[in-house]
């Protein structure tokens, strides 16, 4: 089988096109592929298979083999491949995910003439706690207080379309989002588990954000985390329009325009190919 190693911001994939869903693979297969030590090694497998709806199909897998509705830095991953590999003509494309298209537009090309820099209209976050889901007694999931792993803790929980939660501190060590990204997993509000999202704002302009993403762990960056970052603490007018959203991978450009649609522009990059 060949396949394509990808990353953006340091959060990796393996990319494998399936346009003739020719690959049928089990979640153990997933989980071996993605496995560091046995395996290639990644956060996360990405098929790129034919759509009904949009240009091509995004299916995503995390690095245990579950499937995510959507990865923001894969949805770049995908469109830098299809646009180097002349699979899409045009600098415009939509790639569906679980359902949902995203229009995506390559804005830079590098040296080689190959996609750089992508910016993805990745939608509107949506705040219902029926659809994130969580369960908070309450119609939205903003500003709650709850117990995790022993101390009581403030979170905004919003669906982009994967479910997040937004956790704000004026610091934060790894040891800490170790402990609570893992205890959210089991937490009664979140009927799906979570995404957890540490957030340090710096200013209207910038926060650093550190991912603790559900099926993987911590991270390198999360695209849709900072999409649903940026989303909340605008909703909550801690940040302006125009953010910057330092991850230890790299920085990604989030604007949200006036009908609250979230764009995410970041780069994407190909690593190295190979056949397993």
């Amino acid at each position: 089988m060949n396949f394509y190693k990808m990353h953006g911001l340091k959060n990796d994939f393996v990319v494998i096109e399936n346009m003739q869903r020719q690959h049928g693979l089990t979640k153990e297969q997933i989980m071996f592929l993605c496995d560091r030590k046995e395996g290639i090694g990644a956060d996360g497998l990405i098929l790129i298979e034919p759509s009904l709806c949009a240009d091509v199909r995004m299916k995503y897998f995390n690095s245990d083999g579950s499937i995510a509705q959507v990865c923001g830095n894969g949805l770049r991953c995908v469109a830098k491949y299809v646009y180097d590999k002349k699979l899409i003509a045009n600098s415009q494309m939509r790639i569906e995910s679980e359902g949902r298209g995203y229009d995506i537009v390559i804005k830079a090309l590098d040296e080689q003439k190959e996609a750089k820099t992508i910016r993805v209209n990745m939608g509107k976050a949506c705040f219902e706690s029926a659809k994130i889901p969580v369960e908070t007694g309450d119609t939205t999931a903003l500003n709650i207080t709850t117990e995790i792993a022993g101390e009581s803790m403030s979170l905004s929980a919003v669906a982009f379309p994967n479910p997040h939660a937004i956790l704000i501190a004026e610091s934060w060590d790894e040891k800490t989002m170790q402990r609570i990204g893992a205890a959210l997993q089991q937490h009664a509000l979140f009927l799906q588990q979570v995404n957890a999202n540490f957030v340090i704002v710096k200013s209207r302009g910038e926060v650093e954000l550190t991912t603790y993403e559900r099926g993987v762990g911590i991270t390198e960056a999360c695209g849709s985390g900072a999409c649903a970052t940026a989303a909340v603490l605008y909703k909550n007018n801690i940040v302006d329009a125009k953010v910057l959203v330092k991850m230890p991978g790299g920085t990604l450009k989030i604007n949200i325009d006036s009908n609250e649609n979230v764009f995410m522009t970041g780069e994407a990059v190909t690593v190295f190919a190979g056949t397993i």
